[in-house]
């Protein structure tokens, strides 16, 4: 088996929100069509408090948020494992999440002493434990809060050595390389040059109600 890819994220915040980014990164641009992906760390906010995200741009970009604790279908409890698929397709399950390009987002649950088959099925595939203790073929022990690319081809055995969480993501390859800059994602860099000169002159459209915004960062 080729070793996989471990990608440590950085710690960043996102209008005082504490976050860990592992892409994209300097040695990972892009797992499938996911070019983003941030893991949001408990938090607490004070009675009427919360997480304010303020106007802000996006080009070439869709964002999902998903939350760890609740529930949503489809959803598949097996011998000890949950997988709950988020957006695209995988194990047998098909997430009604609209997507553009074969994807993969699931969050798995494993309990102790269980194992996980991750099959090929889809071309590029990573992996992020939220927390537990798992193993990577018997071989490898995984680290909390790190992004493992996973080996191109590969079918890959997880052993689960306590209860841990993890997800999966992944899907086909983005059809060219993309350029980068705040949250506009473009193949062309002239648009996301016209994206930033329209956003800095308020030469967008507008969230009915809101006035504050956020500004391009320097």
């Amino acid at each position: 088996m080729s070793s996989p890819l471990v990608i440590r994220p950085r710690a960043e915040s996102v209008e005082g929100q504490p976050i860990l980014r592992p892409l994209p990164s300097a040695q990972c641009r892009s797992v499938g069509p996911f070019v983003f992906f941030d893991h949001m760390l408990e938090t607490d906010y004070a009675p009427g408090h919360g997480m304010d995200i303020r106007q802000h741009p996006h080009i070439g970009l869709s964002t999902l948020t998903y939350l760890f604790e609740g529930a949503i279908l489809p959803v598949s409890d097996s011998l000890g494992v949950r997988i709950c698929m988020i957006a695209g397709s995988g194990f047998c399950l098909e997430s009604p999440v609209p997507v553009l390009s074969p994807t993969l987002y699931a969050q798995v649950r494993m309990q102790p002493a269980t194992t996980l088959l991750v099959p090929n099925e889809h071309d590029q595939r990573a992996l992020y434990l939220l927390d537990g203790e798992l193993m990577l073929n018997g071989e490898e022990e995984v680290e909390a809060c790190s992004l493992l690319v996973l080996p191109e081809g590969e079918e890959i055995t997880l052993y689960a050595e306590g209860e841990c969480q993890l997800v999966l993501i992944g899907g086909a390859p983005l059809d060219g390389p993309r350029r980068m800059n705040w949250n506009f994602v473009a193949s062309d860099p002239e648009l996301i040059e016209q994206a930033r000169a329209k956003w800095a002159a308020g030469d967008w459209p507008v969230v009915p109600g809101e006035i504050s915004r956020i500004e391009l960062p320097r």
